[in-house]
């Protein structure tokens, strides 16, 4: 192995160690950040990380032709350090198509026009990206997205479900568990509900 590239995911502290334990020293890591809409935002090369490792690990400098801010709810940008909504603006970035405006297509106070990736993250004093996860009702977990709301919604169609919840739980170790709860009064819809799944 060459080296490897890594995108699509948020790689955490294991996946480092799982990648050192079968590779050489010397082999490389890239983990690359990125949307449909505005291709590659930020990449960053992790192999040459040494334990303890920040927690999370970086997405990297913004690629070649991209701009990124971290916005407030306000629309505002934030400060380094400061937690807020991803937001790029790309020379490869797609235009809204339809009739119908997509609210995830920002047009700021500087008139520059970015686009809310819907992740939520900081930039740190060396301008360098961390992505803290998703802000929205979806759930990204091992690559694939999942609409909390309408997994929530079939859990409480369950008889005897009264509230449930789907969310991701980070472990010391950066990884998240996914974590489906229900709450119901009967003690018996438990065995209901795993039967239904």
């Amino acid at each position: 192995l060459q080296g490897l590239w890594l995108i699509g995911e948020k790689v955490g502290a294991a996946d480092l160690e799982a990648f050192r334990r079968v590779t050489a020293p010397d082999t490389p890591l890239w983990v690359r950040y990125g949307s449909t809409e505005t291709g590659n935002i930020a990449a960053t090369r992790l192999d040459g990380l040494s334990p303890p490792y920040p927690v999370p690990l970086p997405s990297g400098r913004p690629s070649p032709g991209v701009e990124l801010r971290i916005l407030g709810a306000d629309g505002a940008e934030r400060a380094p350090g400061q937690v807020g909504a991803v937001a790029v603006r790309s020379v490869t970035q797609a235009r809204p198509i339809g009739f119908r405006p997509d609210e995830r297509y920002l047009d700021l106070d500087d008139g520059a026009e970015f686009f809310d990736v819907g992740d939520e993250g900081y930039i740190d004093a060396d301008g360098i990206l961390y992505v803290l996860g998703r802000r929205d009702g979806e759930v990204k977990y091992r690559g694939q997205r999942l609409d909390a709301a309408a997994i929530e919604a079939a859990m409480m169609a369950l008889d005897g479900v009264e509230q449930a919840a789907l969310l991701t739980v980070p472990t010391p170790a950066d990884e998240d568990v996914l974590v489906l709860a229900m709450y119901s009064p009967n003690s018996r819809a438990t065995g209901r509900v795993r039967d239904a799944l």
